[in-house]
């Protein structure tokens, strides 16, 4: 390896999921650097870091810094600005379009700039396609926008038989494990993206929100009053946190347990913990999977733990006192952890760049990000009543929508938010066949490849591969059947030691 560095395996960090959690990788003494920071090394080997920038959000009791409407005329501007800045290239120029409203939007003023200097300008749009799954395929909805502001679009199939062709590539590339589709399907979409002769594009992405969070007590935000924004009763918001976690078969833990006063143990790090296992869910892998003697070590996985104990004591004191807005607090934890560690290095920045593909990131312009975390929770999430029910609703991105109406079609505007979810294909035509991904699996996942590893329990890593080959499940929304997700995390450690030339583990 380059300096004469020895890769070697980082036990804790791969059961505690510690790259997802903090600034960990699978590999003993390879960190991250933070999200925010800047390294100053020297010749002497010392080597430093640095804050040069973080999130900032004002007190859960702030008056709002703007009307709704300034503060939707604010929010297009600056959006604005930020993608102009990032039009400036010297070589061409694509945008990724799904069918969300973010990535709609920049392609929606991009097309919108672009026509002030040339009016003939057709901006060009690379999308996934699932061809195999109708159900998560949004290159329709994406042919629609593009036709609605005259941008050119290139499909770009993504069948289970492509995804699982460049798996181990994005498995190499990411440097990290996976148990999704995700970071695959990315590798596709920016290979399309170089061989058409593009080497910048605009990546569109936004922190993922906690509903049920925001069901609870976004609309507790002293400062809706003050605009004019209706608020549910308690026995209303309540009702809509108890029917969200039925849905999601999650507990609903009541307030008072997240009390940072509460004299039994343990008390919360942050008054989000509860929603940080949903937001999770499909990326913990089960204890099962480890030897019984790396658990006696290691101690049981604990993924939403690891997460609060990788943000910083000021965000922890924060939360716990109050003085930050709850959904605020869950708006930073998931731009630390899922947005900054999982999806701009795993699934953006390292796929984009095995392609030599430069991505810019318009939502992520600091002085968009800065102004709206001024804003009120209920410009973000608004609750609003239905006119003939009374049933209240979370309308998520709600400034956002409003700043971008004029820039997307009304389908969009209106559109729920959908995960980016590249799907495995559906069942075989024919029941005894294969599958891609069974197919890959069986061939790499081997008593020998496992054993080579060394942290792994080879017993139950068989029955979970016997089980997945024989009656694979096929999940709603392209969900991958967990069985799948979890052998993906084995297959990786051993892609992993392979490339990477990794000793076994020993237990």
């Amino acid at each position: 390896m380059g300096l004469g560095w020895q890769a070697e395996w980082d036990i804790e960090s791969i059961v505690q999921n510690g790259e997802f959690g903090d600034e960990r990788t699978v590999f003993r003494g390879v960190q991250r650097l933070a999200a925010g920071h800047f390294a100053i090394c020297r010749a002497s080997g010392n080597v430093q870091t640095q804050a040069y920038w973080d999130l900032k959000y004002p007190a859960a009791s702030a008056p709002s810094p703007a009307t709704i409407e300034g503060a939707t005329m604010r929010v297009r501007e600056l959006l604005t600005e930020a993608v102009r800045l990032r039009l400036r290239s010297d070589v061409p120029l694509a945008v990724y379009l799904s069918g969300g409203i973010e990535s709609s939007s920049v392609a929606g003023i991009a097309t919108h700039l672009l026509r002030e200097k040339t009016p003939e300008a057709r901006l060009t749009t690379f999308t996934l396609a699932f061809i195999e799954d109708p159900t998560t395929d949004e290159s329709p909805l994406a042919e629609r926008t593009a036709a609605h502001i005259g941008a050119d679009l290139r499909k770009v199939d993504a069948t289970e038989v492509r995804l699982v062709e460049v798996l181990e590539a994005s498995i190499w590339h990411s440097e990290q494990a996976t148990t999704t589709f995700h970071c695959a399907g990315k590798m596709l979409l920016s290979r399309a993206v170089r061989d058409a002769g593009f080497k910048v594009v605009d990546e569109s992405l936004s922190a993922f929100i906690h509903e049920s969070c925001a069901r609870r007590s976004s609309c507790l935000a002293k400062a809706a009053a003050a605009l004019g924004i209706p608020l549910p009763s308690n026995a209303e918001r309540r009702a809509m946190a108890e029917e969200y976690h039925a849905a999601t078969k999650m507990p609903l833990r009541p307030e008072s347990a997240m009390s940072p006063h509460k004299s039994n143990a343990p008390r919360p790090l942050i008054t989000t913990a509860s929603h940080l296992a949903l937001l999770y869910g499909q990326f913990h892998v089960s204890d099962s999977v480890f030897h019984p003697k790396v658990i006696e070590h290691t101690g049981v996985p604990n993924l939403a733990r690891c997460t609060e104990e990788g943000l910083d004591a000021r965000v922890r004191e924060n939360s716990v006192t109050g003085h930050w807005h709850p959904l605020n607090v869950s708006l930073y934890t998931t731009a630390k952890s899922l947005l900054g560690r999982r999806i701009l290095s795993y699934a953006g920045d390292r796929t984009d760049m095995a392609h030599s593909v430069e991505s810019r990131v318009s939502f992520l312009d600091h002085h968009l990000v800065d102004y709206v975390n001024t804003l009120p929770p209920s410009l973000k999430i608004m609750p609003i009543a239905d006119a003939a029910t009374g049933n209240w609703q979370m309308v998520e991105k709600w400034i956002l929508r409003q700043a971008v109406k004029p820039f997307v079609t009304e389908e969009v505007y209106l559109r729920k938010k959908v995960s980016f979810n590249p799907p495995p294909a559906g069942e075989p035509a024919v029941a005894s066949r294969m599958l891609p991904l069974q197919t890959n699996l069986k061939a790499r996942i081997t008593q020998e490849s496992v054993e080579r590893v060394g942290f792994f329990d080879w017993p139950y890593v068989e029955s979970q591969l016997s089980a997945y080959l024989e009656s694979p499940n096929f999940l709603p929304n392209g969900r991958l059947d967990p069985r799948a997700g979890l052998l993906m995390n084995v297959l990786s450690c051993i892609v992993l030691q392979e490339r990477f030339k990794v000793p076994s583990y020993k237990v």
